[in-house]
């Protein structure tokens, strides 16, 4: 009887959730109401939101690094998934040079390799409408 009460425990655990919780990822509504997810810190995922321009990803993910992570304005944000964003697809940001993709699908004019800051996307992208691009 023994073994059986041991599955009968373990099985009620699980139930209740008081076993150990599996990692998941951190989620967080960015200031322009789009949700941003993240698994490791480094990769960051804005999932699709209908009608939200490509500036109002940056935005979401420049306010993750600076208001969630607590880094620094000057964290730079490299987009990690190719442009053109196909319909009904997020974007993948990134800290990680080394996971940038080739193209930020930015213009930066006096950046050398053509990307942003957290603080730089927070402050031209977050003051515009996420669903229509004007403020």
């Amino acid at each position: 009887m023994k073994p059986r009460f041991t599955a009968l425990a373990t099985l009620a655990a699980l139930a209740l959730g008081l076993a150990a919780p599996a990692a998941e990822a951190d989620v967080f509504r960015a200031s322009n109401s789009l949700l941003v997810q993240s698994d490791n810190g480094v990769d960051i995922f804005v999932p699709y939101a209908p009608r939200a321009l490509d500036n109002a990803y940056w935005c979401a993910a420049g306010d993750y690094v600076v208001i969630r992570q607590g880094r620094s304005g000057r964290t730079r944000l490299f987009r990690a998934s190719e442009p053109p964003r196909k319909r009904g697809q997020g974007i993948v940001f990134t800290t990680d040079p080394a996971r940038a993709a080739k193209n930020s699908g930015l213009t930066v004019f006096g950046s050398p390799d053509g990307t942003i800051s957290a603080g730089q996307a927070r402050s031209s992208f977050c003051h515009q409408d996420p669903i229509f691009g004007f403020p």
